[in-house]
């Protein structure tokens, strides 16, 4: 089965991540200096809990940005043109941050 016989959501998934990804596991963790994302997802361990992310936009690419923090839900998936992220904080239990080169 070849690419085709997929959703255009499907396809766009299969294509995320194949450069490669950075996952951070833990608050106060960063991605490491000197590479560009393109996307985040936040992924916790269950129930309700949020993850604050804060990052900063790469420029020449749309606006320029250097985030406070902002909270997602688990599953939550950001897309943008990243020089920093950071798994700033979680409001409970444990989650990861995946953070997909690009």
């Amino acid at each position: 089965m070849g690419l085709r016989h997929y959703t255009g959501e499907e396809a766009s998934n299969a294509g995320l991540g194949q450069g490669g990804m950075t996952v951070l596991t833990g608050a106060g963790q960063t991605t490491p200096a000197g590479e560009t994302y393109i996307a985040f997802k936040t992924v916790s361990g269950g129930g309700t809990s949020t993850i604050q992310v804060k990052w900063t936009s790469s420029p020449g690419f749309g606006d320029s940005y250097t985030g406070t923090n902002a909270d997602f839900a688990s599953g939550d998936i950001v897309y943008g043109n990243f020089s920093s992220i950071e798994f700033d904080a979680i409001s409970a239990g444990s989650g990861i941050l995946i953070c997909y080169k690009g």
